[in-house]
């Protein structure tokens, strides 16, 4: 009996053990979540902070001598307003896209960085989202799938080009190319526990619009 009443108490104890030791680990990986989310917060902010020689110039919208045909936006969303949604067929995934990139936009889906024109219209327009949430499948899109920007102005279809990876630092990114395209900009590596010093870009290309009559 005493035997018995031994092998229960050990038994209870290593139990007890397992889920000490289980509490600790799913703690760590919470906070070391945080802090990757955080770190992750603050290197998008500072590529918000684009250099004067990188920025696409706002100019053209209150020029009146501008090419109508570049200006698809008559109403300018407002920081932190959703303008409407990108959908990505190939992984069934709809996300909202919120003017800015500041933490409270980006935790409501797709940023839009404000320096840069909006999707549709004709420049790069630069787009960014967290690794773990709205982009943790980004590596699944491969080169020729396509992306849908739905907004109050229209239907937009892009293809994608091409994927590549830069430093933390590059700001390339996101100059002015005087073409139509997107580009998708996520932390890397894609594993949260891991330091994200780099950035996966995505780039694709307008194929097709069904812009909305005035």
């Amino acid at each position: 009996m005493k035997r018995w009443i031994l092998l229960s108490c050990g038994l209870l104890f290593t139990l007890l053990g397992i889920v000490v030791v289980a509490m600790n680990i799913f703690s760590f990986q919470q906070e070391l979540s945080v802090l990757e989310e955080t770190n992750e917060q603050i290197q998008i902010e500072q590529m918000a902070k684009i250099p004067r020689q990188y920025v696409i110039p706002d100019e053209r919208y209150q020029d009146k001598e501008a090419d109508p045909e570049t200006i698809v936006y008559q109403i300018r969303p407002k920081k932190g307003e959703q303008f409407g949604s990108l959908v990505i067929p190939k992984l069934g995934l709809k996300l909202p896209l919120i003017e800015g990139t500041g933490k409270r936009e980006l935790a409501k889906g797709i940023g839009h960085y404000r320096n840069s024109v909006l999707p549709g219209e004709k420049d790069t327009s630069v787009l960014a989202g967290h690794r773990e949430t709205s982009l943790k499948r980004a590596g699944e899109i491969k080169k020729g799938d396509l992306l849908r920007v739905d907004t109050h102005e229209g239907e937009f279809i892009y293809a994608v080009t091409k994927m590549w990876i830069v430093d933390e630092n590059n700001r390339e990114v996101i100059v002015s190319t005087q073409r139509p395209i997107i580009r998708l900009v996520t932390c890397y590596p894609f594993d949260m526990l891991s330091t994200s010093t780099e950035r996966y870009i995505i780039e694709a290309e307008l194929v097709d619009s069904k812009q909305k009559s005035p």
